[in-house]
Order: structure tokens, then sequence, then C-alpha cells
């Protein structure tokens, strides 16, 4: 399923923002949170991020142009409807470079279900606490 990018609210009283610069081209591979657009609202240049990982399909709003809070700038689609859609033959060599790349040892499922435990003495477990900042253990 194809995912379309709308223009967000970027600040206060904020209805348009002019499109600068794409960070992207079409059938690029993107991670989500990776900056693929600079906007120019009337205070601020802001990168946008992408909302998910996938390949850019279709921009929308072309460099140079207004666009409005909700408009959609770009489609993103999904990395599985890609590789089973087949794409290009540009997509198909990055494809084919991931597959050539070695895979990590997949440890197995009823491992990853466990939560893992710590013994402190004998006959007592205890699981062991996720990774925080003191600050957030504080505000948590």
């Amino acid at each position: 399923m194809p995912v379309a990018f709308r223009l967000p609210d970027v600040g206060e009283g904020i209805h348009e923002a002019e499109i600068v610069r794409w960070l992207v081209q079409e059938g690029e591979r993107v991670q989500e949170f990776d900056p693929i657009v600079e906007v120019q609202t009337d205070k601020a240049l802001v990168e946008l991020p992408a909302p998910d990982t996938g390949y850019i399909s279709e921009i929308l709003a072309p460099s140079g142009s207004l666009a409005k809070v909700g408009d959609v700038l770009v489609v993103i689609e999904k990395e599985l409807e890609r590789q089973q859609a087949g794409g290009s033959h540009e997509l198909q060599a990055i494809r084919g470079d991931e597959l050539a790349t070695p895979k990590r040892a997949q440890s197995s499922p009823s491992e990853e279900s466990q939560p893992r435990k710590k013994e402190l003495t004998p006959g007592v477990e205890a699981v062991v606490r996720p990774r925080a900042t003191p600050a957030v253990r504080h505000y948590a």
C-alpha cells in the first residue's frame, strides 16, 4: 500500500510552505526518519523526514512550488510491494546488492519470545530492565 506523505503543520499559524529542495529522487530508497525535503515557511527552513521506509514512487510537489498544509507532497511505496511489482532495473540492482550481503544469524523464535532473565542468587530470577537514561527512569 503506497503511503501519501502530506505537508504537516510545521508551526503556529503556518498554512502553507514553499518547497525549496528535494533531497531524494523518484525511485530512490528511503529509511523512516531520513530527511527527504526542505520547506521554507514564514519563519524557518525545515527539513521534513520520511514517514515510512520504502521507495519514492512519485514527487507531486516540484521545487519552488507552494504547498498548503495537508497537500500530498510525495508517494512512498512500501518495500514489499515494490519488490513484488518488479520495479525498474535500478531498483532491481539495489535489491540484488541487498541479497548479495550476508544475513545475520537468526535466533530461534522461542528465544525471542521470552524476556531475558539474569539470575541474581540461586533460585531467584529477575527480568533485565530496559536501557534508559537516569532522567527517563526518574520520569517513569
